[in-house]
């Protein structure tokens, strides 16, 4: 966990001194800057690591224990996107920037949690609307070159969908920009490559999927 916090210290510093260089000047210059304030940001990451590993801990707590059938396939939810968010090497794999929205999606899961068990239904009825975005956006990126599915652009829909959690089962936490799961579908029509012939980038993945449910 420690390399983990070390590398994305390192990552973190070398955006903010303007990314990676290819000279052997400049090189020593960003190692000196990356050395120098390495020790503090290690830090500020591990306490911000151990808030979310504590906030883990505490909602794995509940989900131990007999289930209520009407509970589980919420539970199941949770725990697939858990494994998503926290998993080996997610300090770096999520990134510093990530690390406070990793916590704030932790503890919209633990306020779902306080309303699954109230109104397992009503749960149901939101996860299936996250559930239909998450397998159009599924089949969307599957159409995407290898390479092209790690660029930032595509990377941001996946954090879209985190937040359209966040609207559905913990509103009270908000978001930092205004959510839908149009305001989802919207940038995919925008973003390359484009197939001749493949015309599932051009129309509305709205209208996509409901023409597809409706045969």
């Amino acid at each position: 966990m420690i390399d983990d916090c070390i590398a994305c210290g390192v990552d973190k510093l070398i955006d903010a001194n303007g990314g990676p260089v290819w000279s052997e000047a400049g090189f020593t210059a960003l190692h000196e800057k990356v050395r120098a304030e390495l020790n503090d940001t290690v830090v500020d990451i591990a306490k911000q690591v151990e808030r979310i590993l504590t906030t883990v801990f505490n909602i794995n707590k509940r989900l131990k224990g007999r289930v209520d059938m009407s509970m589980a396939l919420g539970l199941s939810d949770i725990k697939a996107q858990m494994s998503g968010l926290v998993y080996r090497g997610f300090v770096t794999g999520n990134g510093f920037k990530r690390l406070g929205d990793t916590l704030r999606y932790l503890q919209a899961i633990e306020k779902r949690l306080e309303k699954l068990a109230v109104d397992p239904h009503r749960d149901r009825a939101q996860m299936l609307k996250v559930e239909s975005v998450q397998q159009a956006w599924q089949q969307w990126i599957n159409k995407l070159p290898p390479a092209r599915r790690e660029d930032d652009d595509v990377k941001e829909i996946r954090w879209m969908i985190e937040e359209l959690r966040v609207s559905y089962f913990a509103q009270q936490l908000g978001t930092p920009y205004p959510i839908s799961d149009k305001r989802i579908y919207r940038p995919w029509i925008r973003l390359r490559p484009k197939k001749p012939g493949d015309d599932v980038f051009q129309r509305d993945p709205v209208q996509v999927r409901n023409k597809k449910e409706e045969s």
